[in-house]
């Protein structure tokens, strides 16, 4: 794989970044493109994990999608509902110039995705959903993004963003060499200071607008035609509740769920071989039927 390239998309006056990471294998011996949208506060670099792997017998191309107020995608004054995100997750693609892909939405990215399937269903040849329930739901109910909207804005160094993250985030950023290799995906130097690459205040709004615009998606599962494969984390916290799973299971016509012996983020930010077995399956298994 060589170094990702930028795309950029436009919904409706509002820029939105990707990030494409190709192999070099010629068109007509790769695989469907792997789209990849992550969750909470990730962006398009979030799927560096997914890019710079092999994820099923062929190559393929894999996007990572900054939705709006991530990444270096604009960040409006409104417009942060479960439509907007399926605008921006369509604009990029469309700049990318697919016209096929399987879809993969990781905890937030999963309501995004099933969105778009079943806006777009021509579209998505096979859907991966990634330890989180067919809702769009209440943030401000359910309090997902308090802790998060308590973090510093901004640090006045590397070093101050390091110490930080040592002791906040401890687990992803073991020691110093481990954060400056891994910082690019959470931060850019900016006016001199340190900042998140997630517009803080995009989050405090797409709270504040999920009050209104939470929607439950089960009841419309039975739409999707294309194999659905749910990941499930088994080890510790999950937003996942075993009646969500039953949801999936009468709702979906075809699906798989894999649990793998991994937390919430499903092993991407230490060990994603598991992941990546089970999405290659379903790859391997949508190549063949294109």
């Amino acid at each position: 794989m060589s170094e990702p390239r930028t795309i950029w998309g436009d919904n409706g006056g509002v820029r939105i970044e990707a990030l494409e990471w190709a192999p070099d294998a010629d068109a007509s011996a790769q695989g469907l493109p792997l789209v990849f949208v992550p969750g909470g506060t990730g962006n398009a670099r979030s799927a560096e994990i997914h890019g710079g792997a092999r994820i099923g017998a062929k190559p393929r191309r894999v996007l990572g999608v900054s939705r709006r107020g991530t990444g270096l995608s604009d960040a409006p004054r409104s417009g942060f509902a479960p439509a907007d995100f399926t605008g921006d997750l369509q604009a990029v693609v469309a700049a990318a110039g697919y016209d096929t892909f399987v879809l993969f939405g990781h905890s937030m990215g999963v309501p995004i995705s099933i969105d778009y399937t079943l806006r777009y269903p021509g579209s998505v040849a096979g859907l991966a959903v990634g330890d989180a329930p067919a809702r769009y739901i209440d943030f401000k109910a359910d309090g997902t993004f308090d802790n998060i909207l308590k973090w510093p804005r901004e640090f006045a160094d590397w070093d101050a963003a390091y110490e930080w993250m040592s002791h906040a985030q401890g687990n992803l950023v073991p020691d110093r060499a481990s954060f400056d290799a891994k910082r690019d995906r959470w931060f850019i130097e900016r006016d001199g200071k340190v900042r998140w690459l997630t517009d803080m205040a995009a989050i405090e709004r797409t709270v504040e607008e999920s009050v209104t615009a939470h929607v439950d998606y089960g009841p419309r599962l039975r739409e999707i035609a294309c194999p659905v494969l749910l990941v499930l984390g088994v080890v510790g916290w999950s937003p996942i509740q075993p009646s969500d799973v039953a949801a999936y299971e009468e709702g979906v016509r075809d699906l798989r769920v894999a649990r793998v012996q991994t937390g919430h983020d499903l092993g991407q930010f230490s060990d994603a071989s598991a992941l990546h077995a089970e999405l290659g399956a379903l790859l391997d298994r949508v190549d063949a039927a294109i």
